[in-house]
């Protein structure tokens, strides 16, 4: 199966404040039913990225979930549900984070490090003809502390 992306944004920064930036000029391409697909290696800036949208949205005390894999952030007008999926071990241990129940609710922002590690990619291929699917992955170059974001959007059929 081959998943169709189209590249929306690419951009290259250098400090957190570009980096916040950046994140903030992908707030108008997520609605409360999308999902956010992050990609790039340890230490490349997934969870700083996410902490800086979830500023741009008013939430704050964002926490990495590796350890939890789920941690949901909330304001009255938006949720997000933040998965880390890097130690994530078996399709059993999928299953008890909740993460297939929370997928059937449609009134989150879905953000998920690591989406690679889910066993197939099948669940993508259905709902992206529910909800609008987003790719960002995250490149660093350890020696110029550049990173680079490219934004995709998953087509629909």
């Amino acid at each position: 199966m081959s998943l169709d992306f189209k590249v929306r944004i690419q951009k290259s920064v250098q400090t957190e404040q570009e980096t916040s930036d950046f994140m903030k000029s992908i707030i108008p391409f997520l609605q409360n039913n999308s999902i956010l697909l992050l990609s790039g290696d340890l230490g490349a800036g997934k969870t700083t990225s996410v902490r800086y949208l979830c500023e741009h949205y008013g939430l704050h005390h964002v926490q990495s979930p590796t350890y939890a894999i789920h941690q949901r952030y909330s304001t009255p007008s938006k949720v997000i549900d933040h998965f880390d999926l890097y130690r994530l071990q078996s399709d059993e241990e999928l299953v008890s984070t909740g993460f297939w129940d929370l997928l059937q609710n449609q009134n989150s922002i879905m953000i998920i490090e690591w989406f690679e590690r889910i066993p197939t990619t099948d669940w993508l291929e259905f709902e992206k003809e529910k909800r609008s699917i987003f790719g960002l992955k995250i490149e660093l170059q350890v020696q110029t502390q550049i990173r680079t974001f490219q934004f995709f959007e998953l087509q629909k059929s």
